[in-house]
């Protein structure tokens, strides 16, 4: 693990003044240091106080330079404060600074700092088309904190308000299964958040696929489709929601593989040669 001596360079300057006035008795007497915290925790962004004092066998105090340091881009240290940068678990290290010449193991302190991510503010829901009876919409959330960072991989809640008309799975994919109004709620760390749909029959009764690859292409081209969905009258249902997906035929003597290509949108890509 990295460390860093957090001080400033005009701090950095005092204390190596410190040292060099500092006798090798006065470091021989210190027996141990202590804390003012076994362990800390603190959230990102947050600050906790910290202190580490010298102390001889008595207990009594030493005034002697001390060395604390912390991962760089995790904690930072100052002014008897310890700031929550990175969310993680982490150590700082705490040594005596020992005069020119001394060869003595200069006595040191470890103490654990777990850095929490801050609480959670907002929740928003992000769906892209509309919910028609028969079809299933993607919802995705995202769960920020005060200052507008967002929480990686949050594990959301989904619940309808009417599973007769629209239910939702673990992962916000909405299936609609009757007309009416719904609401779908995304909860998380005790923040809520709805979005409602005002669910209709699902007028779309042919579906034309667009786009012919062309006879070279390889793997790892961008074979683009485009889905158009029609009502009875032929008009097109621009807010259609379309889920793709793509099936292969191995070439003669290819064994299955796990995975043939790759489809987002009407973009398809293929991972290896077949149809």
């Amino acid at each position: 693990m990295k460390h860093l001596i957090v001080s400033h360079v005009t701090s950095l300057l005092a204390v190596l003044t410190l040292t060099a006035a500092v006798s090798a008795q006065n470091v021989s007497d210190v027996a141990r240091l202590s804390a003012s915290a076994a362990q800390l925790t603190v959230a990102a962004g947050q600050r906790i106080p910290f202190t580490v004092q010298a102390l001889d066998a008595s207990g009594t105090v030493i005034d002697v330079p001390l060395r604390i340091t912390g991962p760089r881009d995790a904690i930072r240290i100052a002014d008897g404060m310890v700031f929550g940068l990175e969310p993680g678990e982490y150590e700082i290290v705490a040594t005596v600074v020992v005069p020119a010449g001394v060869s003595s193991t200069p006595p040191s302190l470890r103490v654990p700092v777990f850095v929490t991510w801050p609480r959670v503010t907002a929740v928003t829901i992000e769906t892209a088309a509309r919910l028609y009876t028969g079809t299933t919409v993607t919802h995705r959330a995202a769960a920020t904190h005060s200052d507008g960072s967002e929480r990686p991989d949050p594990v959301i809640a989904w619940s309808s308000s009417d599973r007769s008309v629209a239910t939702v799975d673990d992962f916000g994919n909405v299936t609609a299964h009757s007309a009416g109004s719904v609401s779908i709620t995304a909860s998380y760390e005790g923040v809520t958040t709805s979005v409602t749909h005002e669910v209709a029959v699902f007028p779309g009764v042919r579906i034309e696929l667009r786009g012919v690859p062309d006879p070279g292409v390889r793997t790892g081209d961008v074979v683009r489709f485009e889905a158009v969905v029609r009502d009875a009258d032929g008009s097109v249902v621009e807010d259609a929601p379309v889920n793709w997906s793509h099936g292969y035929t191995a070439t003669e003597g290819m064994l299955g593989v796990p995975a043939t290509g790759q489809m987002k949108g009407g973009a398809f890509v293929a991972d290896i040669p077949g149809i």
